[in-house]
């Protein structure tokens, strides 16, 4: 019997000896999990703390926290993670291999499980699910969508601090963008609304359609009606500011002036002198002054004599000698309150003019540019009612002017260095620069507050605020 007991203690002792050996064994391969760390990250424009981890120096996110701030699916799948957004990603947790719609890729470090979390690879998982990663000053944003890419032009600011801007291409389209965000939608795909001129307010918009009829469309959320029936031709359309009524030229020859009320859709014509090519119509904020373009072409002398047929043909040719001593474009002024008034030359010079805007006063503000001499410059200009010219910026070669509602103006010109400075302008000529940049800057426009401003940057939509300018797409 006591042999019997010493060999059970023995063997219990035996038993006890290895598991304690095998005990030690395993402590002594045991890595110690890594720790994860809350890392601030910004996510389509907003911060957000996420856990993050670092494997072999590769910083691992927490897949539970990245689906979240980016509005993804997840569901697992005996081992198989499945993840949704613009893509559909597969992973495991240990394997290096993942899919992109059903493609093939690898990633740095595998995912890994940290404290019953798992963690995968921050940048290649965002852009696996169709998301971008972008780097600007420094600072990364991670956002749920691509930016949206292509060459843009035209941007308007509308309600809702949205922009629209035309994208150009084989098709062209129309986009509205979150400067926010800068999250997107196809807005339209309507040829005729590529043209359409947007109201101070910021909540219509109206173009023709090719029978020549006033298409309005409000803006937000984008349903489009007839304004006007009528097919005589219209362009150069402008806004009053209070939004209510649309001036343009009329007329195939542009003959007319006149303007469409937004509530009734009744048409009044406000200047019918028989003088053709009116163009670049602008209207004071207080609605009374009515500011317009008059192109001048060449002139022939009256003693031209009409061909009678095609052998006579040459002949008249010959005779035909224009003279552009007179051709460019001059300014008028239009007093739309006093009865029988008439448009007042305010420019009588052979340089072109364009962007221009009316003051309240009858005064007005515009880019000048002689095309004759190669070495002009373009420069901002402030005429008065009387005619009175005076520069008000000529430090640049000014290209474009756009009036705010506050009663400044923003332009672009280049400096003496050929870089592009835009600028903001009041009607005393108090110039101050808010940015200078190398690339090309077009297309200027301004949120209602004239705070913000929008541009096309090498084809790029960009925002320029506080001095800095933001791309919202590539």
């Amino acid at each position: 019997m006591k042999k019997k007991i010493l060999k059970l203690v023995l063997a219990t002792s035996v038993l006890t000896a290895v598991v304690s050996v095998a005990t030690v064994s395993a402590a002594a391969v045991t890595t110690k999990a890594p720790a994860f760390t809350k890392t601030a990250l910004n996510f389509n424009g907003k911060n957000a703390d996420l856990r993050t981890v670092e494997v072999n120096k590769v910083k691992l996110v927490a897949l539970r926290d990245l689906v979240d701030v980016l509005g993804a699916s997840l569901e697992s799948d005996n081992g198989t993670i499945t993840l949704q957004l613009q893509n559909t990603l597969e992973l495991k947790e240990k394997v290096s291999a993942y899919t992109v719609n059903g493609a093939t890729m690898a990633y740095t470090a595998a995912p890994v499980n940290v404290g019953g979390t798992l963690f995968v690879e921050l940048d290649t998982t965002v852009d696996g699910l169709g998301g971008s990663v972008d780097t600007a000053s420094g600072a990364t944003t991670y956002r749920s969508f691509k930016l949206l890419e292509g060459d843009f032009s035209t941007p308007y600011w509308i309600s809702g601090n949205k922009i629209i801007a035309v994208k150009d291409g084989d098709t062209k389209s129309i986009y509205k963008v979150n400067p926010t965000d800068m999250s997107y939608e196809l807005y339209s795909d309507n040829e005729d609304a590529l043209s359409l001129i947007v109201s101070p307010d910021g909540n219509y918009g109206v173009y023709t359609n090719t029978d020549a009829q006033i298409k309005l469309i409000t803006l937000n959320p984008g349903i489009t009606g007839t304004l006007s029936v009528d097919k005589s031709l219209k362009t150069d359309f402008t806004w009053s500011a209070d939004s209510k009524k649309i001036y343009f030229a009329q007329g195939d020859n542009q003959e007319k002036i006149s303007y469409i009320d937004v509530a009734t859709g009744a048409i009044k014509t406000v200047l019918e002198d028989k003088i053709n090519y009116k163009s670049d119509l602008h209207l004071s904020a207080d609605g009374t002054k009515l500011l317009y373009n008059l192109n001048l072409l060449g002139t022939s002398p009256s003693t031209f004599k009409a061909a009678s047929g095609p052998e006579d043909l040459a002949a008249s040719e010959d005779t035909l000698a224009l003279d552009f001593n007179v051709a460019g474009s001059q300014l008028f002024m239009l007093d739309l309150v006093t009865a029988g008034a008439k448009p007042v030359k305010l420019t009588d010079g052979k340089a072109n003019t364009y962007d221009s805007t009316v003051l309240n006063d009858g005064s007005a503000v515009y880019v000048n540019v002689d095309p004759a001499d190669d070495a002009s410059k373009g420069s901002l200009k402030l005429v008065s009612a009387a005619g009175v010219i005076k520069d008000l910026v000529a430090d640049l070669d000014v290209t474009s002017s756009v009036a705010t509602a506050s009663g400044s103006f923003i332009i672009t010109g280049l400096n003496a260095a050929g870089k592009t400075v835009v600028a903001t302008v009041t009607a005393d000529g108090k110039k101050t620069d808010v940015v200078t940049s190398d690339a090309d800057v077009v297309d200027i426009s301004s949120s209602t507050d004239g705070a913000t401003i929008f541009a096309t940057i090498d084809g790029k939509l960009a925002v320029i605020n506080n001095g800095t300018i933001t791309y919202l797409t590539k």
